[in-house]
């Protein structure tokens, strides 16, 4: 059960820092609703982040964002120029 409880608050953290980052958008749904968040996409899985899948659509949405492990990300960024990775996302 305090597992469950930290994977919440950490998806809950996660939530927060990325709907206040002015640097992207989120759709209305997650915008206003931490639990449409959830329902989409799940809780946020140990070391992981959301990205876009679609990088050319701004929106962070359900048909477009998936969680994805940090070691592939990081994988993924080293091949892109080291400035390309938003600040909320290190």
């Amino acid at each position: 059960m305090q597992k469950m409880k930290k994977k919440r608050r950490n998806t809950y953290n996660y939530w927060v820092k990325m709907k206040s980052n002015p640097e992207i958008s989120v759709c209305c749904r997650w915008n206003f609703s931490f639990h449409a968040f959830v329902e989409d996409i799940g809780n946020m899985p140990t070391k992981h982040h959301v990205i876009r899948i679609k990088t050319d659509e701004r929106l962070y949405c359900k048909r477009n964002c998936e969680w994805i492990d940090n070691d592939v990300l990081k994988e993924m960024m080293s091949f892109c120029d080291p400035n390309y990775l938003p600040n909320w996302q290190n």
